[in-house]
C-alpha cells in the first residue's frame, strides 16, 4: 500500500481509494445498491475537503479569502470544512464556484464536470441514510460514474498526487503552427494502459480513422461475397443502432436522474455538442418536434463525417453505420418515439472531396 494512496475521511480515519472503488465495484455487481450511494458520498466528502485544502494554497490571494469567507459562512462561524457534511460541502463548492475559480486558474476544461448535479446526490443520500429509503441500480450506477467522473477529471492515478497535480496550470502545447491546450476531455493512465473520457467517465480507445473504416470494409466485402449486398448494409444499420441506443439510453437516463427540466430538443442539442468532441464529426441539428401533433421534421448534420474519410467513390459507402447510431441515440432521447433517418445529402462528401457536410431527414418513423 502506497501512502501515497491515502486521505483521511469526516472521522479522521484513512482512506485507501484504490481499495474503496474496488469494494464499490463488488457492492454494485451484488446489489447492494445503498452500499454504492453510502459509499461514494464517502469519497466525495474526502475529494471535496482535499481539493478545498489545496486551492487554499494554490489559489490567487483575493480567491482564497473568498473561500474562508464562504467557510465560514456555511460553518456559522461553529465548525469548518473539516466537518461539514456531504451537504455542507456541496454547499460551499456551489456558492463559492470552487471548481470554475479552479478552471479558471490552471486553464484546464472541466468539460461536462461543471454540470453535474451534486445536490442530487445529497438528497438521495439523506433519503438512504436519515429515511431508511432504498433506492435501485440506476440510481447507484449514476453516482458511481458521477465519482469516476471528478477522479478522472482530476486525472486519477492516486489521489493525493492527482489533485495536487490538478491545481497546476495547464500547458499549452505547440505542433508546427498551430498552438492548441492540451486535450482535458481524454485522459490517458499510462501505468494501466488505460483510456477514459472524463465528459461520461467510460473507458475509451484510441483508432485511427483509416484502421476503423478499414474494419467496417473487410466486413462489407466479405459479406458482399456470399451474395447479398442488402444483408451487409443492414448489418451496417443494426450494429450503429444497437450502440446508439445503448448510449442514448445512458445518456437520456442520467439527465432524467439531473432533474434539469430539460426537454426533447435541449437533449438534442446536448447529445449533439456531446457527440462532436468524440471525433465522429461535428454534429448539429435544426430538428423541430410537436409534441401537440406528434409531428417531428428536420434534420441532423455532421460535418468532416469520419465514415467519408480518404474514401474514394468506388469504394462502398460505411454511412449506414452512423444513421442506424444516430436513430438508435434519437429514438431513446425521444423517449422511444421510432424515428426515419435518411441520407438527403446533395452533395456526398465521398463523391466530392470539396464537400465536407451529411445531411440526414429526421421524422416519426410511419
Amino acid at each position: 500500500m502506497k501512502i501515497d494512496t491515502l486521505l483521511i475521511n469526516h472521522e479522521g480515519e484513512q482512506v485507501n481509494f484504490s481499495n474503496k472503488l474496488t469494494s464499490i465495484t463488488k457492492s454494485l455487481e451484488i446489489g447492494q445498491y445503498p452500499v454504492v450511494v453510502k459509499e461514494c458520498s464517502t469519497l466525495f466528502e474526502v475529494v471535496f475537503r482535499r481539493i478545498y485544502s489545496e486551492a487554499l494554497v494554490s489559489l490567487p490571494f483575493a480567491e482564497r479569502n473568498e473561500l474562508v469567507e464562504y467557510e465560514k459562512a456555511i460553518g456559522k462561524n461553529i465548525k469548518g470544512i473539516q466537518d461539514f457534511g456531504l451537504g455542507e460541502l456541496v454547499g460551499l463548492f456551489s456558492k463559492s464556484k470552487l471548481l470554475q475559480k479552479w478552471s479558471k486558474y490552471t486553464g484546464r476544461d472541466l468539460g461536462l464536470i461543471n454540470s453535474m448535479n451534486f445536490d442530487s446526490i445529497v438528497a438521495l443520500r439523506n433519503r438512504l441514510v436519515h429515511a431508511d429509503e432504498n433506492c435501485g441500480q440506476l440510481e447507484a450506477e449514476l453516482i458511481f460514474n458521477y465519482l469516476k467522473n471528478l477522479l478522472a477529471a482530476l486525472g486519477y492515478i492516486n489521489m493525493e498526487k492527482a489533485i495536487v497535480e490538478s491545481f497546476e496550470k495547464s500547458p499549452t502545447i505547440a505542433r508546427g503552427h498551430v498552438e492548441s491546450e492540451e486535450l482535458a476531455d481524454i485522459r490517458l493512465i499510462k501505468e494501466r494502459g488505460v483510456i477514459i473520457n472524463i465528459a461520461d467517465g467510460t473507458r475509451n480507445i484510441s483508432f485511427k480513422v483509416d484502421t476503423i473504416n478499414q474494419l467496417f470494409d473487410t466486413f462489407l466485402v466479405e459479406m458482399n461475397r456470399s451474395g447479398n449486398k442488402e444483408l451487409a448494409q443492414s448489418m451496417l444499420w443494426a450494429m450503429g443502432f444497437a450502440g446508439g441506443k445503448k448510449f442514448g439510453s445512458a445518456i437520456n437516463s442520467q439527465w432524467d436522474f439531473e432533474n434539469k427540466g430539460m426537454d426533447y430538443g435541449m437533449k438534442i442539442d446536448k447529445w449533439c455538442e456531446f457527440d462532436s468532441q468524440v471525433g465522429w464529426g461535428h454534429v448539429s441539428n435544426d430538428i423541430q418536434i410537436d409534441t401537440d401533433s406528434g409531428e417531428i421534421k428536420g434534420h441532423l448534420y455532421l460535418r468532416e463525417n469520419f465514415l467519408c474519410f480518404n474514401r474514394k467513390k468506388k469504394q462502398e459507402k460505411l454511412c449506414n453505420y452512423m444513421m442506424g447510431y444516430c436513430a438508435g441515440v434519437l429514438e431513446e432521447l425521444l423517449d422511444g418515439t421510432e424515428v426515419s433517418f435518411k441520407c438527403v445529402c446533395a452533395d456526398c462528401p465521398q463523391e466530392n472531396p470539396f464537400k465536407k457536410e451529411c445531411v440526414f431527414a429526421v421524422a416519426i418513423k410511419e
